[in-house]
């Protein structure tokens, strides 16, 4: 059986966007077979008959590697709301398991990327 790899734009051009993300979001980023069956009715509850069938007549035989649409979160990501609510650094720490150390990590940068933009210096302080 062999195997290929179709991306998301690729698999939106063959069977729509719609049908596209139906089947990604049933199969994020997992391998489906697609049966050598031409009569084949695998997909039809998921992407309906039309996209089916165009699945079928393109990728008929093989094992289709299909992307992931889930983007999974980023411990960074949770650990700034967290920070936001006013937890103690042990807190977050404990409830993301991870270390204080990281914490503090994420913390420097929210509060680095939160500070205004530096005034300008004067004419007399550029050109000493």
């Amino acid at each position: 059986m062999a195997s290929i790899w179709v991306s998301r734009p690729d698999l939106e051009d063959l069977i729509g966007p719609e049908a596209a993300l139906a089947l990604l979001t049933a199969f994020p980023g997992r391998r489906i077979y697609i049966p050598a069956k031409a009569t084949s009715e695998k997909f039809t509850d998921i992407v309906g008959s039309v996209a089916n069938e165009i699945l079928s007549n393109e990728f008929r035989g093989y094992e289709v590697c299909l992307p992931n649409v889930v983007k999974p979160v980023t411990l960074k990501e949770k650990i700034l709301p967290l920070l936001e609510a006013g937890l103690s650094l042990d807190d977050v720490a404990r409830q993301c398991e991870c270390t204080v150390r990281y914490v503090c990590m994420v913390r420097a940068d929210m509060t680095f990327r939160r500070k205004p933009a530096p005034k300008p210096r004067r004419r007399a302080e550029r050109e000493a």
